[in-house]
């Protein structure tokens, strides 16, 4: 079991990496069809994925399923969103989800 989270994360986070954002959502849905739960490297993934695209309002909307679904934030989580925050130009949210982290 753990080594098929490890695969599916690794799968959806390459696909968010190189920006293909539907692919990756595919492969969480894939995933979570299988009973495989995503972790924090899974959701920091994505919430990345939809920063470096410049959409903080899907950076933050996949923050509110991470928690929905049970899963502790990390700092890679908060790095990810404060970086979001950054690339929309939004410095007071950046601030913000730094507040939150610490």
């Amino acid at each position: 079991r753990a080594q098929t989270q490890v695969m599916l994360t690794a799968l959806i986070s390459g696909r968010a990496k190189r920006g293909d954002l539907s692919s990756a959502e595919r492969w969480l849905h894939l995933a979570k069809d299988a009973s495989v739960r995503p972790n924090s490297f899974t959701f920091s993934a994505l919430i990345s994925a939809a920063g470096r695209g410049g959409d903080l309002g899907l950076a933050e909307l996949w923050f509110e399923r991470q928690r929905r679904a049970g899963v502790p934030p990390t700092i890679v989580t908060f790095t990810a969103l404060i970086k979001a925050a950054g690339e929309a130009g939004q410095a007071a949210r950046a601030e913000a989800w730094f507040r939150e982290m610490v």
